[in-house]
């Protein structure tokens, strides 16, 4: 299914929105990686941007999500956590300019 214009432009507007609550949000977690009010917030976000994604068939942005969700789902130690979130801040950083 094709998008109209309007409906792919207003998709692009709520990635971008919530790109920038995602890249707070690891931003925050940087700092305090077990941070649960933060991750639960950050999880929500990310599965309303991957599903944006996906609809946009944008598949970078899609894969970011989903290691993003990968990453808070389990279980990893804090210093390997902050290591990958260093990485997935700078994959965000440019959805935001």
């Amino acid at each position: 299914m094709s998008l109209s214009r309007p409906y792919r432009k207003l998709f692009q507007i709520e990635a971008g929105v919530t790109a920038v609550w995602i890249l707070d949000s690891l931003k925050k977690l940087e700092k305090n990686p077990s941070d649960k009010n933060e991750i639960k917030n950050l999880l929500n976000h990310v599965d309303v941007v991957m599903g944006d994604a996906k609809f946009l068939g944008n598949k970078q942005i899609e894969e970011s999500a989903k290691m993003i969700m990968s990453l808070f789902n389990g279980d990893k130690i804090t210093r390997q956590k902050s290591l990958e979130i260093k990485s997935l801040i700078e994959q965000f950083k440019p959805l935001i300019q």
